[in-house]
């Protein structure tokens, strides 16, 4: 009789997790979303535009030629991945 109660809970739960989850463009993962991509570009540009604001820009010596060696690596990697968002980098 327990179960029974807890059945249709364990269904929607088992749904709801179903439908959440997508295919990672570029990889082919499978991931659960709870937020739409679209949500989350907006929510990543918008903490972009306040680390911009709010941070120490490095523009010259070691740290900053470090930074850019590796922002040139992960631009590659995205690219390699979406080319078709290949201007954004």
């Amino acid at each position: 009789m327990t179960m029974q109660r807890f059945l249709p809970t364990i269904l929607a739960l088992t749904l709801t997790l179903l439908t959440a989850c997508q295919t990672v463009p570029g990889t082919g993962r499978r991931q659960v979303n709870f937020i739409p991509l679209d949500q989350q570009m907006a929510l990543g540009a918008e903490a972009y535009t306040e680390t911009l604001n709010s941070a120490k820009i490095l523009t010259s010596g070691p740290d900053a030629k470090m930074a850019k060696r590796i922002g040139e690596r992960v631009a590659q990697a995205a690219i390699a991945l979406y080319p078709e968002n290949a201007s954004q980098f």
